[in-house]
């Protein structure tokens, strides 16, 4: 019988310093011991909130992302998506797992902004994570399709250092228009409020606007962030020299 392959996995966590102490290393390792084996780094806080990834260090000692060769194709085809499905399964389930433990003993839970998928020297993917710090279901497909527009030379001549989902500048720009219309709605109550007679939910609309407007300037993360359903359709492809262009994914053509 043939021996089966399958990929070898590390888990490397890169958390802002404000997030991370000795405890918090030992129960993100014993977290995930039936994962992978995982490592853990830290990182100056910068401006906002903290912004904590993720990285999936994929390894497979033979050919298996090139789909102009067969054996590569078939390898990818008969392992890769099942093994990927199961590995982000186990993970998000861990990571919200591990968040409701920490609520439960009136502690912050160690949330992540992105999941990269680093496979070997074939690419490195990164995926927006969802509001419970989950990988989304879809991130298997947004995989496979890196690849095959990779393949099909879509993405230039060079291969990208990054393919981000979505761009950070999308991100923005999704983050920017709810934040808009988080606002309007809290002009429109107050508008209608008068002074003690506002209802408590005006009170709450207009707290969350605030707390969102200076969430960037706060010293401790703040989870009072707009709320908005992430498109992950525009793309950010991140070449070598730090340049980025946006790549719709359903059109398979850069926006500019």
């Amino acid at each position: 019988m043939a021996a089966l392959v399958r990929p070898s996995l590390i888990l490397q966590m890169d958390l802002d310093e404000r997030t991370c102490s000795d405890e918090v290393i030992a129960g993100i390792k014993r977290s995930y011991s039936y994962v992978a084996p995982t490592t853990v780094a830290t990182h100056e806080p910068g401006e906002g909130p903290a912004r904590n990834v993720m990285r999936f260090r994929i390894r497979l000692h033979r050919p298996y992302w090139d789909k102009s060769y067969p054996d590569a194709e078939k390898l990818w085809s008969g392992m890769m998506p099942t093994w990927l499905r199961n590995m982000f399964y186990k993970v998000s389930s861990t990571i919200v797992a591990a968040a409701k433990v920490s609520r439960r003993q009136g502690e912050p839970a160690l949330e992540y902004a992105w999941v990269e998928l680093e496979f070997g020297d074939n690419a490195l993917v990164a995926v927006k994570t969802a509001d419970d710090s989950s990988i989304p279901e879809e991130a298997v497909g947004w995989v496979e399709r890196v690849r095959d527009l990779m393949g099909e030379g879509a993405f230039g001549d060079e291969p990208p250092v990054c393919v981000r989902i979505p761009s950070l500048a999308s991100l923005e720009r999704q983050r920017a228009l709810a934040l808009a219309e988080l606002e309007a709605a809290a002009a429109t109550k107050a508008d209608a409020a008068s002074g003690d007679d506002a209802a408590d939910g005006d009170v709450e609309i207009v707290e969350a606007v605030e707390a969102a407007e200076t969430a960037e300037a706060a010293e401790v993360p703040s989870i009072e962030e707009p709320k908005f359903a992430v498109d992950y359709t525009v793309w950010g492809i991140e070449a070598a020299d730090g340049g980025v262009r946006e790549f719709d994914s359903g059109a398979a053509a850069f926006l500019s």
